[in-house]
């Protein structure tokens, strides 16, 4: 475990040490960080600000945070998961892989707002997401639209 924590912390370390040692007449350096973390839960949110606090105050910088979305956690009894799931096996003739990956922001900020809505995020396979080389794969976008399109005729049938 030691590893790890020693490629983070360890350049961080250097950096503080090098800048602390350079005579006081020296230009001050005034630099930042700009990232995003999220938990699905919420529960590790406080942990991991902490350990980023404190790296910051080792290295003789400060941690600001600014804004602070919740996480959202899937509701896998969801009627309208259930719709989807129908509507991917009749239109794909196999069943769906359900999962739960590192994305949800527009859910996580509704779902603070209307706590009860049932709620669930699909779409194209993106790559590389929030940064310069973000693409989506050009075939999973046909296929969602089309699976977008068999979800919102199953809603609407089961309303009849």
């Amino acid at each position: 475990m030691r590893l790890p924590f020693a490629r983070v912390l360890a350049p961080a370390l250097f950096l503080a040490f090098a800048v602390a040692a350079e005579p006081a007449s020296a230009q001050t350096f005034r630099g930042g960080i700009l990232g995003t973390i999220t938990d699905q839960t919420d529960a590790a949110m406080p942990g991991v600000v902490g350990t980023l606090d404190a790296a910051a105050r080792m290295a003789g910088g400060e941690l600001e945070v600014k804004f602070n979305y919740g996480g959202w956690r899937p509701n896998l009894d969801s009627p309208a998961l259930a719709a989807l799931r129908a509507s991917y096996e009749r239109l794909f003739g196999e069943e769906p892989i359900v999962t739960a990956v590192h994305a949800g922001l527009e859910t996580a900020v509704i779902g603070d707002k209307v706590p009860d809505l049932d709620m669930i995020s699909f779409g194209p396979q993106i790559e590389a997401p929030h940064s310069p080389d973000e693409r989506v794969n050009i075939a999973t976008v046909e296929r969602f639209w089309k699976l977008l399109a068999a979800f919102v005729d199953e809603l609407s049938t089961e309303t009849r």
